[in-house]
């Protein structure tokens, strides 16, 4: 970047903003971008339907922040006249905020690869500078803005690869050096982005058109301030109360783990029909680690009979046989109980192995006969 552009955006910055208004925007810009990080990396650390939810609460309430951002610096922008806003073009930035934003939040929340992070970023920032020339082409003025080409490509870059750069640093790691790291490369994202697409545009050429006696900027950017600031502590609130409930799940869940890995018998915790969790016992008696098993029906495990006698009769003992590695059967004696695991209801199974009896069994039986002959003889 030239001086003479760099001295453009100073310009910009220092002597045709209410910087009052400027302050506010940079609160709304920091608390948005703080927001899109936590929950992107929340999202990532979810699983199933709620992944989706957490992504579309994100897209919502963050792009909602960074459109106040906008706005509310548009309106600390001091042209020297009245200006006013076409209605459908503000209210398409803010669903472009809302649908793009929310499409790089998928991609990143979705996605597994550390480049999945880099590109959802990079189209966070393309949502960002798509938002802000939308918003601009709303003002209502008098002739035409003048565009500084070299200035609108080093806003359109600098957002793609700052917000690329935020989601890759704040969002890979679990810890909040990260996340603050991220949040300040995001703030950083929407900040480079808007003030050097304010510096490319030219108003020399252009005249008011709009009626006085309009809302004064600093209601109107109080009013969407505001609203923005409610959504996003309401998210973040969510995002808050559901981390408590699930560090509360994750902690009766080690608990529970470390009952039935003190237990001599094998212990299944299944999902309805699906293994959730294994002890110990049960790992030693099928050969096998918990990973291997964590995922499986649990007719893979007991025959199949046995099995649909144990869930049809609970809370009832019952004898089939376990499936070991290669095909090896033990015969086992197995009872089904309700049980509340991470909060929600969960089949538990518990597994005795039966061989020592069934020798011992087998063993008096054998000898059964010949004590007779003896009495006998």
């Amino acid at each position: 970047m030239t001086g003479l552009t760099m001295r453009e955006i100073l310009t910009t910055f220092f002597f045709q903003h209410d910087l009052r208004l400027v302050a506010l925007a940079a609160l709304i810009c920091s608390l948005s971008a703080f927001s899109g990080v936590a929950m992107l990396a929340h999202a990532r650390r979810s699983s199933g339907a709620m992944r989706a939810v957490w992504l579309c609460v994100a897209a919502i309430s963050v792009g909602f922040g960074i459109w106040a951002t906008h706005f509310v610096a548009m309106l600390a922008f001091e042209m020297g006249f009245p200006v006013s806003y076409d209605i459908g073009a503000t209210a398409a930035s803010l669903l472009i905020a809302i649908g793009v934003c929310g499409a790089g939040l998928g991609m990143a929340g979705l996605g597994r690869r550390l480049s999945d992070l880099w590109l959802g970023g990079a189209i966070v920032g393309l949502g960002i500078s798509s938002m802000h020339y939308t918003g601009m082409a709303a003002l209502q003025v008098g002739g035409q803005i003048a565009w500084n080409s070299g200035l609108v490509a080093v806003s359109v870059i600098a957002g793609m690869v700052l917000g690329a750069a935020a989601f890759a640093v704040g969002a890979a790691r679990r810890n909040w050096r990260a996340r603050l790291a991220g949040t300040g490369l995001l703030t950083l994202a929407i900040c480079s982005m808007h003030f050097t697409a304010m510096g490319a545009a030219g108003f020399e050429n252009c005249y008011p058109v709009a009626l006085a006696g309009q809302a004064s900027p600093g209601v109107l950017s109080l009013a969407v301030s505001i609203v923005s600031i409610l959504i996003l502590l309401a998210a973040l609130g969510g995002m808050y109360l559901d981390l408590r409930d699930r560090k509360r799940a994750e902690l009766e869940e080690s608990r529970m783990k470390g009952l039935a890995d003190a237990a001599v018998e094998g212990l299944v915790v299944c999902d309805g029909r699906t293994v959730v969790a294994v002890n110990s016992s049960l790992q030693r008696l099928l050969g096998k680690e918990a990973d291997a098993l964590v995922g499986r029906p649990i007719s893979d495990l007991l025959a199949p009979e046995g099995c649909e006698a144990l869930f049809e009769q609970a809370n009832q003992l019952a004898e089939t046989e376990l499936v070991c590695n290669g095909g090896e059967t033990i015969p086992v004696e197995v009872v089904l109980r309700e049980v509340d695991f991470g909060g929600r209801p969960h089949h538990a199974i518990a597994v005795r192995d039966l061989r020592a009896r069934k020798q011992a069994e087998s063993h008096i039986r054998f000898l059964g006969p010949s004590r007779r002959h003896d009495r006998v003889g």
